[in-house]
């Protein structure tokens, strides 16, 4: 769908949902002039989403705005509905693929203020919530980025995080027997998508300097990273692509239902403690099947991705023999993480050793295409890894190579004599003198110090 295509599309959804909201409001959500306009609203989502993974109009000043574009003409037709959603504080509305129209009619239902009786304390989005509204998200919009900051960089940072932060908060659901929240991780997955295609590097530079932290959230966030990468570099189509990153996000589900201090006891455990620890593949899958507004997919995730490619790992098969595409991509994303990482189980492990351990197990842990296409994509010494280099100076990884995978870019960072750089430097280890011998190349990777660190800039 060509751009002036697509922002015509929106502004005919937007027209529509505005005049399915008056009607719900003058006749209720069962008169036949409502479930028209809800039907003709449902079909040019439906046609918007077939190309799209999600679509977001919100609210600046008093215009209805697509893409930080304000829709000028749709804006002036409808300024009581502008007045409205300012008034009930509704500043950006998403809709994601595979929304119903028993959704969509929910959502003008709420959003007209036709809601329930005991939805009116509620607020919008919890009355949302309670209809099982999964594939609608209401939100903010983002303010104007200051003199001089960087916003792709900052937006980065902040997906990150709140990757981190959603999964903690569902911990703690999981802990209450409460449902998860699909529809904001949707919205998460859908973001670090776009992070993906936009910024690709600076969020993997994040995966390396968050990888030290002992934290499931951290290496959860960072396994849903390298499988979208992986699927996105294989050509799986995009549609497919929320799904799988939800997958990849919950693959721990199971974990989060553990108690830490059991977690944190490193191979020291009871008979008891270790058939628990064994059973979270099975328990997380549990959770996720009974879990509303989900597919199929993560629970399969969940359940496999300890199993290992030579099915030796657990829990064991009883029927099949080999694991579902998705849950193998996850498994080399999530063993990757592991291993690097100086988390609960182990101190860390150099990059090039990690590459060698793996590259070891290939066809064992591992299926030996998918382990060799997931290194080309991030390379021996990822974005974020600092090294030191044959003539003694120290840097860090900013860009992987798919001409060599073990000579990255690199920023220069400290001087042979350890001092730091006053002046940004960057080496493409890919040159050659006039020999063709090779200008400088890695030595070896190195841990984060006090002695040398990582620039705050990355962070």
């Amino acid at each position: 769908m060509a751009p002036n295509e697509t922002r015509e599309k929106v502004e005919e959804m937007t027209k529509a949902m505005a005049s399915a909201v008056r009607l719900v409001v003058m006749y209720g959500e069962d008169h036949k002039l409502t479930k028209e306009t809800v039907e003709g609203l449902f079909l040019v989502l439906d046609g918007i989403l077939s190309v799209r993974e999600e679509v977001t109009v919100g609210v600046i000043g008093n215009e209805i705005a697509f893409e930080k574009e304000p829709l000028y003409e749709t804006s002036r037709q409808m300024p009581g509905f502008i007045e409205h959603l300012r008034k009930i504080e509704v500043e950006k509305i998403t809709f994601f693929r595979g929304i119903s129209k028993a959704e969509l009619v929910d959502f003008c239902s709420v959003l007209a203020g036709r809601g329930r009786t005991d939805e009116e304390a509620m607020g919008i989005e919890r009355a949302l919530d309670s209809r099982e509204v999964r594939h609608i998200v209401l939100g903010k919009v983002a303010p104007a980025k200051k003199k001089g900051e960087e916003a792709p960089g900052v937006s980065v940072r902040k997906n990150y995080q709140d990757g981190i932060d959603f999964l903690e908060e569902e911990s703690g659901k999981i802990e209450k027997k409460q449902p998860l929240n699909v529809k904001m991780a949707r919205h998460l997955v859908a973001n670090l998508i776009s992070d993906i295609i936009k910024n690709k590097n600076l969020l993997l530079i994040l995966t390396s300097t968050r990888s030290h932290e002992e934290s499931v959230f951290v290496h959860d966030v960072n396994v849903a990273i390298f499988t979208l990468l992986q699927a996105e570099s294989l050509g799986i189509e995009h549609r497919f692509l929320t799904d799988i990153g939800i997958a990849a996000l919950l693959h721990d589900v199971g974990k989060l239902s553990i108690s830490g201090d059991i977690l944190k006891k490193d191979g020291q455990l009871t008979e008891e403690e270790k058939t628990l620890v064994s059973l979270y593949p099975a328990n997380g899958a549990k959770i996720l099947l009974e879990t509303p507004g989900i597919s199929a997919l993560p629970a399969i995730v969940a359940f496999e991705h300890q199993m290992l490619y030579d099915m030796s790992g657990y829990p064991k098969r009883l029927y099949g023999k080999k694991d579902n595409f998705v849950s193998m991509l996850i498994t080399v994303a999530s063993f990757y993480d592991t291993l690097r990482s100086k988390n609960l189980y182990r101190e860390g492990v150099a990059a090039e050793k990690t590459y060698e351990e793996m590259m070891r197990l290939s066809g064992k842990y591992f299926h030996p295409d998918i382990l060799n296409n997931f290194f080309s994509i991030i390379g021996v010494y990822p974005p974020g890894t600092l090294v030191e280099m044959d003539t003694g100076e120290i840097g860090i990884v900013i860009k992987e190579s798919v001409i060599d995978m073990k000579r990255p870019q690199v920023e220069i960072l400290y001087s042979a004599d350890g001092e730091r750089e006053q002046k940004s430097r960057l080496f493409n280890l890919l040159e050659t003198d006039r020999k063709g011998k090779y200008m400088c190349s890695v030595a070896r990777s190195i841990a984060p110090s006090d002695k040398y660190g990582i620039p705050g800039k990355y962070f």
